[in-house]
């Protein structure tokens, strides 16, 4: 069985944090804020059930040149992948998913685990968190925001990002492609190797090769 690895195409420049870790795991932390700090630091979710649980990242931003930046699906960017392999296969589409709570976007850096971040000015920020609340709640926190003054409002602020940009989207490098085609070669002359992959991401690899005049041909229909 082979793996695929996966990469997003991000094509406008994005902000990453290293995230810290412990004994080879994630290390989280209670966030701590007034209502405006968890509006626009938390998402959806953690911001109404109060689940203020945060990637630990350090202190210093990074800004790759890279465009294509590996993911090793950890983060929520693997829902995504869930409900986009759901709506090409017609199944249905994942109500929570395999990802429970949204702790952000997770890509692979120079070997490293970073949280991947955006720029906007507060005032930005937090019209983008409130179009996303129910109704009700989004009216309450509107009222609460107007009676209190804050200067934030006029300078910029960086923010993790829940979901991937509009303009971003998941991609396969030409390296990985050929890898696995390698890969297939090689079992199709060794006929006592394991049988070809099952895996859900295969799925994905063949839905974005099966359009490939070159890549189809060698590619089968995942079971």
């Amino acid at each position: 069985m082979a793996n695929i690895l996966l990469s997003v195409y991000f094509q406008s420049p994005v902000i990453l944090k290293k995230i810290q870790t412990f004994n080879g795991k994630i290390k989280f932390r209670q966030f701590e804020g007034d209502l405006l700090d968890k509006l626009c630091m938390l998402d959806r979710d953690g911001f109404i059930y109060g689940q203020n649980l945060r990637l630990c990242t350090e202190a210093r931003y990074v800004c790759p040149v890279q465009q294509i930046i590996d993911t090793p699906l950890i983060g929520y960017e693997y829902v995504l992948i869930q409900r986009i392999l759901a709506r090409e296969l017609k199944f249905p589409s994942p109500i929570v998913g395999a990802r429970k709570t949204n702790h952000g976007i997770i890509v692979r850096f120079s070997e490293e685990l970073f949280q991947i971040f955006e720029t906007m000015s507060w005032k930005e920020r937090v019209e983008k968190q409130i179009s996303r609340l129910p109704k009700n709640t989004a009216l309450d926190v509107i009222k609460k925001l107007t009676e209190v003054t804050t200067i934030k409002y006029n300078h910029n602020g960086c923010f993790p990002l829940y979901t991937l940009p509009p303009d971003a989207c998941f991609v396969i490098r030409h390296t990985e492609v050929e890898r696995l085609i390698n890969l297939y070669k090689k079992r199709e002359s060794h006929p006592i190797s394991p049988s070809r992959m099952t895996t859900p991401l295969s799925r994905l690899f063949w839905l974005a090769c099966k359009h490939n005049d070159t890549i189809s041909p060698l590619l089968n229909h995942p079971l």
